[in-house]
């Protein structure tokens, strides 16, 4: 598991394997981090996520929740 936080925003990784999820409040710090590791590695973006390890994702935007 990853973090970063700069100012009021953060991302997350977890990490898995070769499977890597990226999520947090900043959509520039998402779109930053995900240019730097397409340029460091091979990478395919699978958009949103439904499951992870077999965990399924529920997202309730509304509510701003995610479990």
């Amino acid at each position: 598991m990853y973090l970063k936080c700069s100012n009021n925003s953060f991302i997350i990784l977890p990490l898995y394997v070769d499977d890597i999820l990226i999520d947090g409040n900043n959509k520039e710090m998402i779109d930053t981090t995900k240019r730097w590791l397409s340029s460091n590695f091979e990478i395919k973006d699978m958009r949103e996520a439904n499951y992870i390890l077999v965990v399924k994702i529920i997202k309730d935007r509304a509510q701003m929740f995610l479990d």
